[in-house]
């Protein structure tokens, strides 16, 4: 982890320094707000530390120009005291809309500075939006760079009772319009007046995102057991995770707070094949209906692979998050590959391009190697998970003893569902299109086929005479 640190006085600066070294972390220091802005302009920080009292340049300064400059990066801010905190007359929300992602007043304790580090404050920081709201805001354009805004689907995406952070509608290139505050009641009728004016997507501000991840996380785990819930609801809501689980992973990069949501997202999913197996006809709809098919992709892939594992006699918690963990980032590669590769089916590269693209696995590993919070298990996944028992697969031609277990789970969940989007089939369309097809047999781990189709089909005279 990059971090920039601009503190004023010298024993915190030690301080701070110390711990940082002692953790493993990289680390600039900035004399001055000014020097803190030449160095975020010349280099790529994961976290800039900034005192408030820091001089030639003000903190307020710093925070615009990381606003307006790089709106994901993540700031911690510091205060020498809470006296000179409570003279400032600010609260801690209002700091929030400025840029800051966590607060700190001195003296505080490491462990404390740890957390912040790690994201702890600010994935669970929906918790604190509890205040309900008599007023309406009154609507206000706003100009704000579309960098700074995540996306969710304006049906079914806020089911919530109150805004856990501002929402937004886009009514054009960088212009926003401010519908709801933090801490607001949601006015049903309010969000279906936009809806009836055919706006599909609201807004949020990105450094919010772990926040949405963390909430829709903990919902998940409430409603998954519940059959008074809808298996769509649920099927949509395990979707947008995977969504901005995916899209925070692709900006921000790997940090524990996202490793301990995958974990906990693995056994939402888990919970639901359990709870609700009448799933083919609601997965087709998903297929027919969702154009983004990078994020559908990885959802799908996940849900496959789980339900290989849920009948896997050996599969105990620790696989199945190694298994969905490896599905979310099985072709975090493809992003080492030229834009008009990333989406391309692979049946109709040319022969240069098909070589480029059988590189992804191995540039995944490249990526995901030095990130000491990736256990070994994942990483075998990324690079084996295009491998084939009949060693036709790549990028080294491996066969099936040579394969690592959860690769091939994963491996057979990602062919499955290409094969699905591809020709736009149910999963039981699908299991007997790739059964009817000997070199899918071949290809796979045989007991591995055997436990997918039971997961839609059960024990089926098909499945049994295929297999």
């Amino acid at each position: 982890m990059n971090i920039l640190l601009s503190e004023t006085n010298d024993e915190w600066a030690d301080k701070i320094k110390n711990f940082i070294g002692s953790e493993g972390h990289s680390l600039d220091v900035a004399i001055s707000g000014r020097d803190a802005q030449s160095r975020i302009y010349k280099r790529n920080y994961d976290i800039v530390i900034l005192d408030f009292s820091t001089t030639n340049h003000s903190a307020l300064e710093v925070l615009r120009y990381i606003r307006m400059h790089n709106p994901h990066l993540k700031v911690i801010l510091t205060f020498s005291s809470k006296q000179f905190f409570d003279e400032l007359d600010f609260d801690e929300t209002e700091l929030v809309k400025m840029g800051a992602s966590d607060i700190l007043i001195k003296p505080f304790e490491m462990r404390q500075l740890k957390r912040c580090l790690l994201g702890d404050i600010q994935f669970d920081r929906w918790k604190k939006a509890t205040e309900t709201r008599a007023r309406t805001p009154e609507a206000h354009e706003m100009y704000a760079s579309d960098n700074e805004f995540t996306r969710i689907k304006a049906d079914g995406a806020l089911v919530i009772n109150h805004a856990i952070f501002d929402i937004y509608v886009r009514v054009g290139k960088d212009r926003y319009i401010k519908i709801l505050y933090e801490g607001d009641t949601l006015a049903q009728n309010r969000l279906q007046e936009y809806q009836a004016k055919k706006v599909e997507f609201f807004y949020f501000k990105t450094r919010d995102r772990g926040a949405y991840i963390n909430f829709i996380n903990v919902l998940l785990s409430k409603v998954m057991s519940k059959i008074n819930i809808a298996p769509s609801t649920k099927v949509e809501l395990t979707k947008n995770m995977v969504d901005k689980f995916v899209e925070e992973i692709y900006t921000n990069g790997i940090k524990q707070p996202l490793i301990d949501e995958g974990k906990m997202l693995s056994q939402n999913i888990y919970q639901f094949i359990q709870s609700d197996r009448d799933l083919d006809y609601l997965l087709k709809q998903h297929v027919e209906q969702d154009a983004n098919f990078k994020y559908l992709h990885m959802f799908l892939v996940s849900f496959f692979a789980t339900i290989i594992c849920k009948s896997t006699e050996w599969a105990r918690t620790r696989t199945i998050e190694s298994v969905v963990m490896g599905a979310l980032l099985h072709d975090i590669g493809k992003i080492k590959l030229p834009q008009e590769l990333r989406l391309m089916d692979s049946t109709l590269m040319t022969t240069e391009q098909l070589d480029l693209y059988k590189q992804h696995p191995h540039l995944g590993c490249i990526l995901l190697q030095p990130i000491s919070l990736i256990p070994e298990p994942v990483l075998q996944i990324v690079g084996q998970h295009h491998e084939a028992c009949d060693g036709s697969g790549f990028p080294a031609q491996l066969t099936s003893t040579k394969i690592y277990p959860l690769a091939k789970i994963v491996g057979l969940a990602d062919h499955f569902t290409n094969l699905m989007l591809r020709e736009k089939l149910s999963p039981q369309e699908s299991l007997r299109f790739f059964l009817n097809d000997r070199k899918n047999i071949h290809r796979f781990e045989a007991d591995l086929v055997l436990k997918l189709a039971h997961g839609f089909l059960g024990h089926d005279k098909f499945v049994q005479q295929k297999i």
